[in-house]
């Protein structure tokens, strides 16, 4: 064992005194024990203490007006909660109720932002809900994007929410707007940028700043990943549109920003495959796009298709499809199904009822692009990952597709040849020989695809094969 130069001076002097004195050897020893034995007292004090937190916090809860069930989803969403000060924590909470936040809000909070507590909320705290409530107008307002966003209790106001707040009136977006856009967009502030790219994505949509859908192109695309702008934007161009309808449909319904590229090509695939309307129709109508497939636009489609068979009217069928697909429940099952005598009713109800308890999208199933006896791409796994593209409901040679369509269904087989052709020779070095293969499995996947079509349109699809490879 090493002491320390000190430590043996002081056990020096002490064991003199000692030895001099032994008086004082009886009377230290009984100082050593009076104060070893006051330690441990306030040791089992601290224990009890400890062992007594959980329930100072949980009193300060209910005395705060929450309820034990409150209390115990409180705790679950933050269990942290239990080791903080009852005094820090009633502070914070006092806080929360002069804002006139209580119980169910606080839970609605920890739901939304489990560490809210954590945070130092007394730091500026008139100055943020000065600056916050004349964002917002009103305290009531003000407590509701509280709710929807706790964050605006945490985050700072100079360096995060005032750059933001001055970003959006610069765009001339005004506080009425932006403060509906902060409630509706709890993610506004913390992922908000405008770059140029950003800025030319804004001019191309074509919405003037006094257009009710100004405040949503705006602070859809400034929250969006030009990233993800590009991929969207790609997807529809897959299906034909051209980059200006795109935006133009941006800019008429912004919200198609927020729809998955999975989601908008299974509904362009049966507007197109299914519906036979031209791509152009999701521009002008983009409810096709918002409308989910399994539940609303499929079973409509196969309830129209029962009443052609049985020889009913009205029917489904041309320009009334888009209007029969956009009425609401009610209004469609009068229309079509109720209009008709009561057993022929029941007949087409319980038809319309099992299609659409029935109709799901299943998952793709994960194979290998090439069959084992064969190096060349074969024809049901093209199938299969075509599916995955447009809905596996959907098979190409099942279906008498329309022009459009096939020039969709043309790229994702290029795409599919070229991923195979570089699986397939990824140890090869020779170039002649991957491009050679690209080629004739370009030219068979084409002529095979095309082989329903007449002469003059199977030739320029070949064609437009061939070109975009």
């Amino acid at each position: 064992m090493v002491f320390k130069p000190r430590t043996l001076i002081q056990f020096r002097l002490l064991w003199s005194n000692l030895i001099s004195s032994p008086k004082t050897l009886v009377s230290n020893s009984r100082l050593l024990c009076a104060s070893a034995s006051a330690r441990i007292s306030d040791c089992e004090t601290l224990d009890e203490v400890d062992k007594d937190q959980p329930k100072a916090q949980a009193d300060v809860l209910k005395r705060w007006g929450c309820t034990d069930t409150e209390i115990s989803t409180i705790f679950k969403r933050q269990p942290s909660l239990r080791r903080n000060n009852p005094v820090i924590l009633e502070s914070k909470l006092n806080s929360l109720s002069s804002l006139g936040l209580g119980s169910s809000d606080l839970v609605k909070i920890l739901n939304c932002r489990p560490r809210f507590l954590n945070h130092r909320l007394e730091k500026s705290w008139d100055e943020r809900l000065l600056y916050l409530e004349g964002l917002f107008g009103s305290r009531e307002l003000l407590l509701r994007a509280i709710v929807r966003n706790p964050s605006l209790l945490t985050y700072s106001i100079q360096d995060k929410i005032k750059p933001v707040v001055e970003l959006y009136y610069e765009m001339g977006v005004g506080s009425r707007d932006l403060a509906m856009m902060l409630m509706s967009r709890p993610t506004l502030i913390p992922r908000t940028t405008l770059d140029d790219e950003k800025l030319e994505c804004i001019r191309k949509t074509r919405v003037s700043q006094g257009s009710k859908m100004y405040k949503y192109v705006i602070s859809l695309i400034a929250i969006s990943r030009m990233e993800t702008i590009r991929e969207k934007v790609a997807n529809f161009e897959k299906f034909g549109l051209f980059e200006d309808e795109i935006f133009g449909l941006f800019g008429r319904s912004p919200l198609v920003l927020t729809l998955s590229i999975d989601k908008v090509q299974r509904n362009m695939t049966f507007l197109l495959g299914t519906l036979k309307l031209p791509a152009a129709n999701a521009v002008h109508y983009p409810f096709l796009l918002f409308s989910n497939l399994e539940t609303w636009l499929k079973p409509r489609m196969l309830l129209a298709g029962k009443i052609r068979e049985m020889g009913l009217y009205p029917q489904i069928e041309g320009s009334v499809v888009v209007k029969a697909l956009r009425m609401a429940e009610n209004r469609f099952m009068e229309a079509y199904i109720k209009c008709h005598p009561d057993d022929i009713a029941q007949e087409l109800m319980a038809y319309y009822t099992s299609a659409k308890a029935a109709l799901t999208i299943a998952n793709s199933t994960k194979v290998s692009a090439f069959s084992p006896s064969d190096s060349r791409p074969c024809s049901g796994m093209i199938h299969l990952h075509m599916s995955q593209y447009c809905g596996n409901w959907f098979l190409a040679q099942e279906l008498d597709l329309n022009f459009d369509f096939i020039k969709v269904a043309t790229a994702i087989c290029i795409d599919l040849v070229k991923t195979a052709a570089h699986a397939n020779l990824k140890n090869t070095r020779s170039v002649d020989e991957e491009h050679e293969f690209k080629k004739k499995s370009v030219r068979r996947i084409s002529v095979d695809l095309f082989a329903k079509h007449a002469d003059g349109e199977k030739n320029a699809l070949i064609m437009s094969c061939h070109s975009a490879w």
